[in-house]
């Protein structure tokens, strides 16, 4: 007994029979599945109350996490997730509650180009991803930019068509990056 572990030791549970919702499940001396020449004298706690729930599948949208500060200079300008959704399934409840996933961490302290790496998705227990928890990260960088607003600028109508109507405003305000 001094070399036996949990894990040569089940006790299968049939649950097939079984509605959804709160549901108890009783446990049998005589179900245990262990090693021969060896006795069960007692199971605790002899029930285990469960809730059951529908599963389901579907698809996650994933969020990138970053931590760190690029160099002086630099922004991103985007940053890609390939593919943006992943397949989840589980309890019905929390697939459904699930607003989107993240990625592990991602530093970006030092980074002065433009970069993708291979990295996990973070699924919560109990839900469980359908195929590769991993994803594709692109951090598109380059040099920071300015941002400026001219105001006044004129529209200059060209190419010999006439409006049926004077325009209501010959001066626009434009954004520029």
């Amino acid at each position: 007994l001094t070399s036996l572990s949990g894990n040569e030791i089940t006790v299968p549970v049939d649950l097939s029979n079984k509605e959804q919702g709160e549901r108890v499940a009783h446990l049998q001396i005589r179900d245990v599945k262990l090693p021969d020449r060896i006795e069960v004298l007692n199971i605790t706690p002899a029930s285990l109350r469960l809730r059951l729930e529908r599963t389901l599948s579907q698809a996650a949208p994933i969020r990138p996490r970053t931590e760190g500060s690029l160099p002086d200079g630099l922004e991103i300008y985007e940053v890609a997730i390939n593919p943006d959704r992943i397949l989840i399934e589980g309890p019905e409840r929390e697939v459904r509650r699930t607003e989107y996933l993240s990625t592990e961490t991602v530093d970006l302290s030092g980074r002065d180009v433009t970069f993708t790496l291979l990295v996990d998705v973070e699924v919560p227990s109990p839900l469980r991803v359908v195929g590769s928890e991993q994803v594709n990260l692109t951090v598109r960088l380059g040099e920071k930019r300015v941002r400026k607003i001219i105001s006044a600028v004129p529209v200059l109508l060209e190419g010999g068509a006439v409006a049926s109507r004077p325009a209501s405003s010959k001066r626009i305000t434009v954004e520029l990056w």
